[in-house]
């Protein structure tokens, strides 16, 4: 389950906020899946996607041109 968890944009924004740090880390608290850096990549990707995803839809549904 991990390993496909970490492909998914809720887990990587708790990625990234893992990575700043806790005020206090409890004893026996297992560190993040995934580091910072792929995180910030898979967010890009998915935000990336949508952007273009938005785009294709909206030129199918503009009816100026």
């Amino acid at each position: 389950m991990r390993r496909i968890q970490q492909w998914f944009p809720l887990a990587n924004a708790g990625y990234l906020a893992d990575s700043f740090g806790q005020a206090v880390r409890l004893r026996g608290q297992a560190l993040p899946y995934a580091d910072a850096t792929h995180a910030v990549v898979m967010l890009l990707l998915y935000t990336a996607a949508f952007v273009v995803l938005s785009a294709v839809l909206l030129q199918r549904r503009d009816v100026t041109s």
